[in-house]
């Protein structure tokens, strides 16, 4: 069989007609742009606002803009509705927010690397690191202002939201709070509360919270860029581990520092008050004490030496010269005049010798001996002398206030006559015994 046969002939192949090809060659009209009506004008300034104006608005160059919007039409509406509707407001597919979003990560990611290394290494040097935490805490600001200047897109409608009010409302309940604890007025609070450098410096650690705010943009940059979603991933990562590893470093050396030099103020602030507290009941039985301002009389109690005598032990003897004001604390101690004979007793919150403080030529008249075991307070008149010596005229008003209370107090010689039973709480074994007036 001859196949050949069925092989059709060219030569024989029918004419078809070629049907011709309609070339369409069409020009869209040029757009016009409508910040020209917007912002009309060719001086300096005018440009520079229509030039930042532009950067505001949706940009074509986007990546999010043709994913979102779809067609240039779409595109050319948005921006109609923009410039009508909000033209202050800044559109989340701007240039602008390109821009800004790049920047803030970058100072972010520094300011998270600098803020742990200047609170734990540097921060005896408080001018330094207080004015770096102002910069930082003006630029985060700036990003929080501009959280309610910005539009969102709305996946769940596939709107672009400007208005202000829906913005701000938005904002407010998300992440308003954690981005505002990031910029806490450190330098104010140090200043409205004294002292508290230490604790201000704890809340500056709140900036570790701004690591949300690398995430965020991360994410919406790496399409700007072009960032593979594995290698955005890996960077992301890497961020991430990378700053708390560096914050639990630096916190190692910070803490135990930081409880140290706390227990010290803790130490500076309580432990005055303390003081105060436990030897108030003896310091208010005193005369003298009342006439002092209160400071002073802070620094007196913490100036206070505690001694324990044995029975027998002489604790004051007759004809010495006065040097202390001394306070029984707990036992019982026996008053003797200078010949032996036992006058009375003192026993807890009693107190003798006070005007030794006031007086340099006071000398003691009985000899004051323990009785019991007895645990003393003794406030030295040196130590009384270097605390009141700012206060003008003080030594001279509280000499005359001590002399006026020996005319009430219980004097030696009277307390032998009376043979006194009852234990008083103060005699006066001084050898000055009434006021004496100068001319």
């Amino acid at each position: 069989m001859d196949l050949m046969a069925y092989v059709p002939h060219f030569s024989e192949a029918p004419n078809v007609e070629r049907i011709p090809v309609i070339e369409h060659n069409c020009e869209q009209p040029q757009e016009q742009d409508e910040l020209m009506n917007v912002k009309k004008g060719n001086e300096i300034w005018t440009k520079f606002d229509r030039w930042f104006l532009r950067q505001r608005i949706v940009s074509k160059k986007h990546p999010l803009t043709r994913w979102c919007l779809k067609s240039t039409t779409a595109v050319n509406y948005e921006i109609s509705r923009h410039l009508k509707s909000h033209p202050y407001m800044i559109h989340p597919f701007s240039s602008f927010r390109i821009v800004w979003e790049s920047l803030m990560t970058v100072f972010t990611i520094m300011a998270l690397i600098i803020t742990p290394v200047s609170i734990t290494f540097y921060f005896e040097h408080y001018d330094n690191w207080h004015t770096i935490n102002d910069i930082m805490n003006t630029v985060f600001l700036c990003d929080i202002i501009m959280w309610f200047f910005t539009g969102y897109y709305d996946y769940g409608t596939k709107v672009i939201v400007l208005d202000p009010v829906i913005v701000a409302r938005k904002y407010l309940q998300s992440y308003f709070l954690v981005d505002l604890l990031t910029v806490l007025p450190i330098g104010i609070l140090d200043y409205i509360i004294p002292s508290s450098v230490w604790y201000s410096t704890t809340l500056n650690m709140m900036k570790i919270l701004r690591i949300r705010n690398i995430i965020v943009y991360s994410r919406r940059l790496h399409n700007v860029y072009r960032i593979g979603f594995q290698a955005h991933k890996i960077l992301e990562t890497i961020t991430i581990i990378g700053t708390c590893v560096h914050w639990a470093a630096c916190l190692e050396y910070y803490v135990p520092k930081s409880v140290e030099i706390l227990g010290t103020l803790s130490n500076e602030l309580v432990l005055p008050e303390l003081i105060l507290h436990n030897y108030k009941r003896l310091i208010n039985s005193v005369e003298l004490f009342k006439h002092l301002p209160q400071t002073v009389v802070i620094q007196l109690s913490s100036s206070l030496r505690s001694e324990i005598y044995m029975p027998g032990d002489e604790i004051v003897k007759a004809g010495s010269r006065g040097e202390a004001l001394y306070f029984v604390s707990s036992g019982t101690v026996a008053i003797y005049t200078a010949v032996g004979k036992e006058i009375c007793h003192l026993e807890d919150g009693s107190y003798f010798g006070e005007i030794a403080l006031v007086m340099d030529s006071e000398h003691r008249v009985a000899t004051v001996v323990a009785v019991e075991t007895c645990e003393i307070y003794m406030l030295h008149r040196d130590d009384f002398r270097r605390y009141i010596l700012p206060y003008p005229d003080l030594l001279n008003r509280l000499q005359n206030v001590a002399l006026d209370h020996l005319n009430t107090s219980l004097l030696l010689d009277v307390a032998q006559d009376l043979s006194v039973s009852h234990t008083p709480q103060y005699v006066n074994i001084s050898s000055i015994k009434t006021r004496r007036f100068t001319p």
